[in-house]
């Protein structure tokens, strides 16, 4: 899945569990490159195998577009 996830787009989406997400989140976490380490160590396949990778419009570039539309399939990815 991970290898799928690097094909799309040079900024990865990395999959985490909800600790780690949690500790992404915390804005007391001062430590900005510890948090990229725990992160890349935690992205692991199994924590994204429930998810469905699909093709969406170009519209979900634009940062004015907001609606449910934009996750609507729209093709192939591979």
């Amino acid at each position: 899945m991970l290898a799928e996830l690097t094909a799309l787009h040079d900024r990865v989406p990395l999959p985490m569990n909800r600790e780690t997400m949690q500790t992404w989140l915390d804005p007391q976490a001062d430590d900005a490159a510890g948090l990229v380490d725990l992160v890349r160590a935690g992205a692991h396949d199994d924590v994204a195998e429930g998810w469905t990778i699909d093709a969406v419009g170009t519209a979900v570039g634009n940062v004015r577009n907001d609606s449910p539309e934009l996750i609507q399939p729209v093709g192939s990815l591979f």
